[in-house]
């Protein structure tokens, strides 16, 4: 999977909206589609957001590595916590050591229930959100979505 098979943009221009508010560079990475794919629609309907998503650590770290370089890095990171090839937690180790990234606002996303890998997270993260949680808030505005629009039909 590259990154452009999986990137929703917001763009402007040049980092800006139509209001000349900055556009909040995202990037995501989490490794099963389909909670990838429910990630993107969770963030479809915001304004103002210009997100990327990976679908490995490596992936996501050379693209922010690249965009720090052309001088737009990411204002937002969202990572998995368990991935193939490294954590959400070693992917953010290695991105805090770029200066653009030092103090970059970070989520993670999780599954588990393990208490030290939760503390962990809230620790070096500015929130932790599960996985259940981003799922049912997904399910819950398709359903209403779909309930306004059966009834204007």
């Amino acid at each position: 999977m590259t990154d452009s098979n999986f990137t929703r943009t917001r763009r402007s221009n040049a980092g800006k909206n139509a209001n000349g508010k900055p556009i909040v560079r995202t990037r995501c990475v989490d490794d099963p589609p389909t909670f990838t794919a429910t990630l993107i629609l969770s963030f479809a309907t915001l304004p103002d957001f210009d997100v990327h998503v990976s679908s490995t650590p490596m992936e996501a770290y050379d693209e922010a590595v690249q965009s720090a370089a052309d001088g737009s890095p990411y204002s937002l990171f969202i990572f998995d916590i368990e991935m193939p090839e490294m954590t959400g937690f070693e992917l953010l180790d290695k991105l805090r050591r770029i200066p653009e990234y030092a103090d970059t606002p970070t989520y993670f996303l999780s599954a588990t229930d393990d208490p030290e890998r939760v503390n962990e997270a809230r620790e070096l993260a500015d929130r932790l959100i599960p996985k259940k949680k981003i799922m049912e808030f997904h399910i819950e505005v398709k359903t209403i979505a779909l309930h306004i629009l059966s009834q204007r039909q």
